[in-house]
């Protein structure tokens, strides 16, 4: 019975695609103001497992959300001189996974793993009133390789979309009326953001 258990799941195909956690720091003005980052349990331990239909019931799992806390500690770093734990910070950051979508080469008849990551970014002053509510749609995508396995193909996806949602958090950061108006009217930062 084990043996057989083991010859389906061989057949059927576990994957575990898990992104690297490496991204460059952003190029941006570092603010002179401390920022709470509040990263639920259900964003740093988010996991997506998807069982997909066409490729033989192959089930992949993509655990995201530690890169996830890795990118945006690594923009909260480039950006605000300080990350406090503690409810003194001017600003808090609180971050969300919405919803995680994948397509593989065989499913798009492509030569590209793809990821969409859906993400949300509340930001909330010290009182905690919302400052900005900011979605994310993130995409990523790796072209499939003969010396590249699936699960890195696919995790490399994933960091690319990952990297993306850098860069879009770090322009509304930059350029959000919201937080504009807000830093400029709580005497944060003199001029806003």
């Amino acid at each position: 019975m084990a043996l057989a258990s083991l010859l389906l799941t061989a057949c059927a195909g576990q994957y575990q695609a898990v992104p690297p956690s490496a991204f460059p720091p952003p190029l941006m003005e570092t603010l002179p103001m401390a920022v709470a980052l509040d990263i639920a349990p259900a964003f740093s331990t988010y996991t997506h497992t998807e069982t997909m239909t066409g490729t033989r019931g192959a089930t992949w799992t993509l655990p995201i959300g530690p890169a996830s806390v890795d990118w945006v500690q690594n923009l909260a770093r480039a950006r605000f001189s300080s990350i406090e734990g503690g409810r003194s910070a001017a600003l808090r950051i609180a971050p969300t996974i919405e919803r995680v979508e994948f397509s593989l080469p065989s499913q798009t008849g492509s030569d590209f793993y793809e990821a969409w990551i859906k993400y949300r970014v509340q930001i909330t002053n010290a009182a905690g009133q919302t400052v900005a509510d900011l979605p994310l749609a993130a995409y990523g995508k790796s072209r499939d390789g003969m010396m590249v396995g699936a699960e890195t193909g696919m995790g490399d996806a994933l960091n690319q979309a990952m990297r993306d949602a850098t860069a879009a958090l770090a322009l509304a950061l930059q350029d959000d009326r919201k937080v504009s108006d807000w830093a400029r009217s709580s005497g944060a930062v003199a001029g806003g953001v």
